[in-house]
């Protein structure tokens, strides 16, 4: 049989054989204190992006993704998450703007009232 898996945020296909043994199904809630605060499903690190970015993962309060060019300018901005006392899933459609295509950082900031808390940086390569 084929099984589809999501690894890195992309549908991989896998082979698999039945081996007559049986499994107990495990929701999400039994992993949940195994899973970051903040769990970014994609983009992939170093991944080459087009505007929009499509951002997808899950988060625990307040969660700010700021995209910022080679240079450290600001070219976009957005709130993921508000205030979540549980994890939410978010997919967000982040659009930028460049003439050149160049390095960039994705930078997730878990708040903490008004201000930044822990920080998280992938970086991209941002093409226009």
């Amino acid at each position: 049989k084929l099984v589809r898996f999501l690894i890195e945020g992309r549908k991989t296909p896998v082979l698999a054989e039945a081996t007559g043994e049986t499994f107990a199904l495990v929701g999400r809630q039994v992993l949940a204190a195994y899973v970051p605060r903040v769990f970014l499903e994609s983009p992939g690190f170093s991944e080459l992006v087009r505007s929009p970015i499509v951002i997808e993962g899950s988060a625990v309060g307040s969660v700010l993704a700021t995209l910022v060019d080679a240079d450290g300018k600001l070219l976009a901005r957005h709130l993921l998450v508000d205030r979540a006392e549980t994890r939410r899933h978010f997919t967000v459609l982040l659009k930028y703007r460049v003439d050149v295509e160049q390095e960039g950082r994705l930078v997730l900031f878990k708040l903490k009232g008004l201000r930044p808390g822990l920080q998280v940086t992938l970086p991209l390569i941002l093409v226009p």
